[in-house]
């Protein structure tokens, strides 16, 4: 019997779950590593192992596989020298690397990129051109890549959608 105490409305032989009030949050909590600042004192390879369980720091001990991983990231950075440096210690583009190969570590279908060179010096912004190159040429993950500059363009990008003002 139901009493109604429970969370549950009965509606002939279904069961149909009641409406719980939910607070959404945008954006989701996991993407602060990348959004806002990456306020933990983590070595770069922590950085890009939190990538793996969607937090800020690392609270999990990792697997051999996800280590590996990590580190192959690190050598196609070019950043293996990095591995126990903090991340605050680094330069900017190099953080923005990392930030890039955090978010990439479990292959998402979609990567959305808003304006990535931004703040970067020449050499940041070649480097992180550079990673968003093979990681489109290999197809690693489907990228959302929005720039206002025509610069920016990554050659292994097909489909464009540009927006044109009439004055």
């Amino acid at each position: 019997l139901d009493n109604g105490s429970s969370n549950k409305n009965t509606l002939g032989s279904r069961t149909i779950a009641r409406p719980i009030a939910t607070r959404w949050r945008w954006p989701p909590d996991s993407w602060l590593g990348f959004r806002g600042k990456y306020s933990l004192n983590c070595s770069a390879l922590e950085v890009i192992l939190s990538g793996f369980y969607d937090s800020i720091g690392l609270y999990h001990q990792p697997t051999r596989k996800e280590m590996e991983v990590a580190k192959e990231w690190l050598e196609i950075l070019h950043m293996s020298q990095y591995q126990k440096t903090s991340f605050r210690q680094l330069e900017y583009g190099q953080q923005r690397l990392l930030l890039i190969a955090r978010a990439i570590v479990k292959q998402p279908t979609l990567l959305i990129l808003d304006e990535p060179y931004q703040g970067l010096d020449f050499l940041g912004r070649r480097l992180v051109k550079n990673t968003l190159e093979l990681i489109a040429r290999e197809n690693l993950s489907q990228l959302l890549y929005v720039s206002h500059y025509q610069e920016d363009r990554l050659e292994s990008i097909k489909n464009e959608l540009e927006f044109v003002f009439d004055q």
